[in-house]
């Protein structure tokens, strides 16, 4: 048989590959082809038909071709502080991504929290804080004064924060919204009492006059309308004993690891209650399963009842962290990865900065000083404080229409099984419907606790008040010419102030005050 040639230049066919398409069928259309011919010849590359590529041909990098980069021709970044549990207070700056387990991606957690933030009235438009910012931020700019000129310089002085000081002590362990600053409350107690003076506070809120208070050597009394308020207050202000704290510790850390191993094995966990099925969709649903988890292990603990408290809070204390969506989720909560086991990694490390925090506060309370008293109450009658006895009045009662404490603690509320109608009932001044608080019962309410002052305080007494201009009735009010024309009618006698612009970033709102200043006040007034 004789072997068939093939025609010159033409390449043998290839076997299709396994699992490789099927060539495409040429169709019966005449191809369209260069009419055969003698094949071309390919022309034979020979040494000189391609430039050679010499020295010149290609510019040369040379030493000057390039800028030089120096010590000084670009900005040095500053270096990073070691991450530690302060620095989740702190304002978001790049996010760091590490591997968390079973391959999820999470990131670190310097994301600030909502006791670090102040945010002006809801915006409307979206029913969700202003924009958030570093805490305490906005107490910058000049100072305005007026009344008696003895005054002035002590109260210029409180405007002047010291950042340091924001976590000493008990303070910033669990998020509140309008904490004071606690720099200005310890130069307060100082300028303004003595050891052994008694200092009430009836707006207590997470007890940053009291702390301080007690820190000084003072007896301090508080009260708060709201259940959870009157919780952080006594976490805060009860000294456990060195035993105590290292059973904090101990618990708290075996709590921790507990629940992390049980979220990295998935282990099922109860029937979901129904208060937890409402706040669902608040958390990525494995963050939610790791919570709830974590709250069962931390609620079926028994013990002394104020470790008791001291875990339950620090479990609240930490949920605004993990919010994905929410009236006080962080801003990049949707954009989060947590990985299994972070939550109760973080709850662990919570635990161990409480105990720090706790021994600090026992370092610094003068031997034989009485341990704050705190109750749950209404400013607009205070009870159990006898007529007469306090020396000094320290508080920042409700701004006019711009918080709504109920909404904003709500999932608190709900995680520590705490009732929130005694507060719903008894808020003065809240943003609960519309913007801006009804006039008459606002201003009624005011008239109210602005005499429970003036009956507590002893002849010679000081009140000093931290208040800011609020929204009443759709129309500004400025607190310090409101309070000016109330006090005396209730035995107070107004004798200094300061104040400070507060930018507003709700739009309603800066329609509201137009080109009006809107300021925050130190007020300070006298027992007539």
């Amino acid at each position: 048989m004789e072997r068939v040639k093939r025609p010159a230049g033409r390449a043998p066919a290839s076997r299709p590959r396994p699992g490789a398409k099927s060539p495409r069928k040429e169709s019966d259309e005449p191809a369209r082809r260069p009419p055969a011919g003698p094949a071309r010849a390919r022309p034979e590359r020979t040494a000189g038909s391609r430039p050679e590529r010499t020295a010149g041909s290609r510019p040369e990098r040379t030493a000057g071709s390039r800028p030089e980069r120096t010590a000084g021709s670009r900005p040095e970044r500053p270096a990073r502080p070691p991450l530690t549990l302060d620095d989740d207070e702190r304002p978001r700056g790049r996010d760091r991504f590490l591997s968390g387990p079973h391959g999820v991606r999470h990131r670190t957690f310097d994301s600030p929290s909502f006791d670090d933030f102040a945010f002006d009235p809801y915006d409307d438009a979206t029913n969700r804080p202003g924009p958030e910012r570093r805490a305490f931020s906005t107490w910058e700019g000049p100072v305005f004064t007026g009344g008696e000129r003895m005054f002035e310089a002590p109260l210029r002085a409180l405007f002047a924060l010291d950042a340091d000081w924001n976590r000493a002590l008990t303070h910033g362990f669990h998020p509140y919204a309008a904490r004071l600053p606690p720099s200005l409350v310890r130069q307060a107690v100082a300028t303004w009492s003595k050891p052994g003076h008694t200092i009430l506070d009836p707006f207590c809120g997470s007890g940053t006059v009291l702390v301080e208070a007690f820190a000084q050597g003072r007896k301090a009394l508080g009260s708060d309308a709201s259940p959870l308020a009157v919780a952080i207050s006594e976490t805060r202000t009860t000294l456990l004993s060195k035993e105590e704290r290292g059973l904090l510790l101990t618990v708290g850390t075996r709590l921790a690891e507990e629940s992390e191993d049980r979220a990295r094995r998935r282990v099922k966990l109860p029937a979901i209650s129904a208060w937890a099925r409402r706040e669902h969709a608040q958390f990525f649903p494995h963050v939610f399963l790791e919570l709830y988890g974590l709250r069962a292990l931390v609620f079926a603990y028994d013990g002394p009842a104020a470790v008791v408290r001291a875990l339950r809070l620090c479990l609240s204390s930490m949920l605004t962290k993990f919010m994905r969506t929410g009236l006080t989720a962080p801003r990049d909560g949707q954009d989060k990865r947590i990985g299994r086991g972070v939550p109760s990694s973080f709850y662990g490390r919570r635990v161990q900065e409480l105990v720090r925090q706790l021994g600090a506060l026992a370092d610094a309370v003068p031997p034989g000083t009485t341990p704050p008293v705190v109750r749950q109450g209404d400013a607009r009658d205070v009870r159990g404080v006898r007529k007469g006895s306090v020396n000094l009045v320290l508080t920042s009662p409700p701004y006019a229409g711009v918080y709504d404490y109920g909404a904003i603690h709500a999932s608190r509320f709900a995680w520590l099984g705490l009732d929130p109608r005694p507060l719903l009932a008894k808020q003065v001044g809240a943003r609960s419907h519309g913007l801006g608080a009804a006039p008459g019962p606002w201003r009624e309410g005011r008239r109210a606790w602005l005499s429970q002052m003036a009956t507590a305080l002893a002849p010679g007494g000081s009140a000093l008040l931290i208040v800011g201009d609020g929204v009443v009735a759709e129309q500004p009010e400025n607190a310090q010419a409101a309070i000016w024309a109330e006090a005396p009618a209730v035995g107070l006698r107004p004798v200094a102030w300061a104040s400070q612009d507060r930018p507003s970033h709700d739009k309603r709102v800066r329609d509201i005050f137009g080109r009006s200043p809107r300021r925050e006040h130190v007020l300070f007034l006298e027992r007539a």
